[in-house]
């Protein structure tokens, strides 16, 4: 498979894989993730496990994948969303990646970050493009990263990012997602340069 680069839509269209920002569709269920100091996680995007299936990669066991992240305004949080493969680094990510049913009610704790839709295109796009979707990443730093079992779904720029997105809030920021294969869960991290 061709590599996918992805884009943030206003509006859902038949190429969207999932929503970047806005409420969550998290079960009442299903306690919403928290920093180490108990503060809401902020709700970063849901991909749809649909959208993994359609690619022919291995869908998670739920419906969705949601992945959180600290986004509190005026402050510095980069230092809890950074791995480049130290393994203190990455017992400090304070990020969730969450597999989840597709039903439950729009819902938000924490920073709302403006609700865009990820669509797929065929080929990178210029100024447009925010990100690539399976494959492996591109500009992903090369130290060894500790990540069995997991492989690369999803990589977006922090370039093209709506404003007060402070998750990728530099242009060289590049945000990683890889998830488990036929299970729940994953890994969420930034890599700056």
């Amino acid at each position: 498979m061709s590599r996918q680069y992805v884009s943030l839509q206003a509006e859902q269209t038949p190429h969207s894989i999932g929503q970047f920002g806005g409420p969550c569709p998290l079960p009442q269920g299903v306690m919403w993730p928290r920093s180490r100091d108990g503060r809401p996680l902020s709700h970063v995007l849901t991909l749809w496990g649909s959208a993994l299936a359609g690619a022919g990669q291995p869908a998670p066991v739920t419906a969705q994948v949601s992945v959180f992240a600290p986004s509190f305004a005026g402050e510095y949080v980069l230092d809890s969303l950074c791995y480049h493969g130290d393994p203190q680094e990455k017992r400090d990510l304070e990020t969730a990646v969450i597999g989840h049913a597709g039903d439950g009610p729009a819902r938000s704790e924490g920073d709302l970050l403006p609700l865009q839709f990820l669509t797929l295109g065929a080929e990178e796009t210029g100024a447009e493009r925010t990100g690539s979707w399976l494959g492996e990443p591109e500009l992903l730093q090369r130290e060894p990263l500790d990540l069995p079992g997991l492989y690369p779904a999803l990589q977006l720029s922090g370039y093209e990012l709506p404003t007060g997105c402070d998750v990728l809030d530099a242009p060289a920021d590049r945000g990683y997602l890889y998830l488990y294969a036929g299970q729940p869960g994953g890994l969420f991290f930034v890599q700056t340069t």
